[in-house]
């Protein structure tokens, strides 16, 4: 009896020292580092798709490579990038109303500004909306994609 507490007590501090914070910190960080690149893969990559599939010969322009940033910085608010340590199971479902929102505001910050990001014309009503459904399912998806 006295042997299997001893045996007890050596196994839980041997998981406890394998396993500390600074490891758990490190994979936190690589995480959230993945997710950025997943939702540049997403944005980049849907506004190219729909400028390239567009009725109208349409271009991105400098100030739209500059727009990218300030959308990660949405992104960072919306808290995408923050993870609760607390949960058992992180999802991308969990995330959907977030990426949602993220998409909706890209599209509509796409189509109010774009005269300034897109050459050759602005965006009409059905390509915005082209670009608001591909971009919701492109974050989701690169965001799953992404190794965890």
């Amino acid at each position: 009896m006295v042997g299997l507490g001893v045996w007890r007590r050596q196994s839980l501090q041997q998981i406890t020292e394998a396993r500390g914070p600074a490891a758990s910190l490190r994979r936190d960080a690589l995480f959230r580092r993945l997710l950025l690149v997943a939702d540049v893969v997403a944005i980049a990559g849907t506004f190219l798709v729909v400028m390239r599939f567009s009725s109208r010969p349409l271009q991105l322009t400098w100030l739209s490579v500059v727009g990218l940033p300030l959308l990660l910085i949405g992104a960072k608010l919306f808290g995408l990038y923050d993870r609760d340590e607390t949960l058992l199971r992180k999802t991308t479902l969990d995330e959907v109303p977030k990426l949602f929102h993220l998409a909706t505001l890209c599209a509509l910050t796409a189509w109010l500004g774009s005269e300034l990001i897109v050459r050759g014309g602005f965006l009409r009503r059905p390509e915005a909306l082209v670009l608001w459904v591909a971009l919701l399912a492109g974050l989701v998806l690169a965001r799953a994609a992404a190794p965890r």
